[in-house]
């Protein structure tokens, strides 16, 4: 008699690809890589704006002001202000990059990237938001039936 708790033998993996199965997975990464090119954008935006505004204050000579007691001037914390948000800038341009390759199931190590930067809190955009969008998106990318399609 066979032990009905052991797992099913089987020869090899019977599962072959299709061009539906294909389908399916881009439908499972189609809703982790919107949420996450749309917080991305969003982030984007928001960080074009902060460095247009420290712009303004170092052209204009607001960054100018010199209290007692300060350890930097004004002009250099906007200056180390506005290079921490083109770095961050940089971080979301490979958030959405990977948001777009993981819609169309390519370069994988670009997606999988994406989603781990959308994990790590001060990398990620709206840090409430990009830590569940990360996290999902590598549960989908991990699965066997995602990651086989991938080129």
């Amino acid at each position: 008699m066979e032990n009905p708790y052991l797992p099913p033998q089987s020869a090899g993996n019977l599962w072959q690809p299709t061009e539906s199965s294909r389908e399916a997975a881009q439908a499972q990464v189609r809703g982790p890589a919107i949420c996450l090119l749309v917080t991305s954008v969003l982030w984007m935006l928001g960080l074009v704006a902060a460095i247009g505004f420290d712009i303004f204050l170092v052209t204009s000579g607001m960054a100018e002001d010199m209290r007692p007691g300060r350890v930097f001037d004004k002009q250099t914390e906007v200056t180390v202000r506005g290079v921490g948000s083109l770095v961050l800038l940089g971080l979301q341009g490979v958030t959405v990059a990977g948001a777009v390759s993981m819609m169309q199931l390519k370069r994988p190590g670009l997606a999988k990237a994406s989603a781990i930067l959308a994990v790590i809190p001060c990398c990620s955009a709206c840090y409430v938001l990009g830590i569940p969008f990360g996290i999902w998106a590598l549960v989908v990318l991990n699965r066997p039936e995602v990651s086989s399609h991938f080129s």
